[in-house]
């Protein structure tokens, strides 16, 4: 009877050994990594998911590994580090090496983009809160896919402006929220009034920005003294015209809206103005852009 009883205590022993040895550990990214929790190689990717995660998991617990929205892998090599749009939880049992897919973009809009296959992405860090607190709304609204996430990244990771942010496949309702979430998040945002298109880069520019205008829209208001004509150009910073934009005829007194539609390819990026003059010279309006 002795050893019966000594066996069966020796059996709930283990049991809850075993248990605990299998127990489900929640952490993040960021913590398992701190404490070496797990080991990673990302490769990067040209398919639906652009980068892989490959994580090793070195304890002896399941873990569910919380991907945080806005982190970035680095790579060893000047090339464009990996922005996670997209968080998600990853499940690895004890001592298992598994493999997923991950939403990212560039986070580095001059340099290029690591080759298919690439797999030196030896660090990595968190992006700036505020662009973590918008991704991570965005998300929560399923938004992400459809919003023009690259260029919301290089807002943050290449200080571009919000004249470079065009609404992507959002609708115009969908386009007014991403502008109050980010005006929400940041405090407050100056908006000029005006987008720049820029040309896509093809395959041979390995991804980077072009930094080339091609279109130039917006809405300003012109004030008028009294009615009359009025001539619209594109001058650059030595006041010289550089394309013309329209010609109104007999416009009221007053505000008059200007809707502005142009293609500006072969057009220098740099500062210029659009300004609107009446026939006698006078100026009713001048807008400072930035392309």
């Amino acid at each position: 009877m002795k050893n019966t009883a000594q066996i069966a205590i020796l059996v709930v022993i283990l049991i809850g050994i075993s248990l605990r040895s299998n127990a489900l550990r929640t952490v993040s990214f960021e913590e398992a990594l701190s404490k070496k929790l797990i080991t990673y190689t990302g490769t990067k990717n040209f398919g639906q998911k652009t980068f892989l995660l490959d994580i090793t998991n070195r304890t002896h617990d399941s873990l569910c590994i919380q991907l945080e929205v806005g982190r970035i892998f680095l790579p060893d090599d000047p090339l464009q580090p990996q922005v996670v749009t997209r968080g998600r939880d990853i499940f690895v049992s004890a001592r298992e090496r598994r493999s997923f897919g991950v939403n990212t973009v560039c986070g580095n809009a001059s340099l290029l983009a690591p080759d298919q296959g690439y797999q030196e992405f030896g660090r990595s860090i968190m992006a700036h809160p505020e662009l973590v607190t918008i991704l991570d709304q965005l998300v929560s609204m399923r938004l992400d896919t459809r919003a023009p996430i690259q260029q919301l990244v290089w807002m943050y990771m290449n200080n571009h402006g919000i004249e470079r942010l065009h609404s992507g496949s959002l609708n115009d309702y969908e386009y007014s929220v991403l502008l109050d979430v980010m005006k929400d998040v940041r405090g407050s945002l100056f908006d000029p009034g005006y987008r720049v298109l820029y040309r896509e880069p093809s395959e041979n520019e390995e991804l980077r920005f072009t930094g080339e205008p091609v279109r130039l829209t917006g809405l300003f208001n012109l004030e008028m003294p009294e009615p009359g004509d009025v001539t619209v150009v594109l001058v650059d910073s030595n006041n010289k015209v550089v394309r013309m934009v329209r010609y109104l005829a007999g416009l009221p007194e007053g505000a008059v809206p200007l809707q502005v539609d142009m293609d500006v390819k072969g057009i220098s990026a740099g500062e210029y103005q659009i300004k609107g003059f009446r026939q006698n010279g006078e100026h009713v309006g001048t807008f400072d852009i930035t392309m």
